[in-house]
């Protein structure tokens, strides 16, 4: 993932485990075995800051995001993920 010089966010390094509000929201409508526990566990994880629609704007810009079929809902939490100190993005896919 590429990130722009403006963003405190940093490729590599050892990063922290961080969540953004829209994630715990998606969780939150799914059917989850444990649900008080894992959305205990989720709100305990410090919290990514929430980009403005500027910064989401500024981070599809940057990071040439456009014309990849790439959807809104996707580009927030790694625009959010930039503008956290140290943060990495985890999912299920990496």
């Amino acid at each position: 993932m590429c990130y722009c010089s403006e963003f405190n966010g940093r490729p590599g390094g050892d990063g922290v485990d961080v969540c953004t509000s829209a994630e715990i929201g998606e969780m939150a409508c799914g059917n989850l075995r444990n649900r008080e526990e894992l959305l205990r566990l989720l709100n305990d994880l410090p919290q990514t800051p929430v980009a403005s629609p500027a910064e989401v704007l500024h981070f599809i810009e940057c990071n040439q995001l456009m014309g990849l079929a790439v959807v809104s809902i996707d580009i927030h939490p790694l625009a959010a993920t930039a503008l956290a100190e140290d943060a990495m993005l985890r999912s299920a896919n990496t």
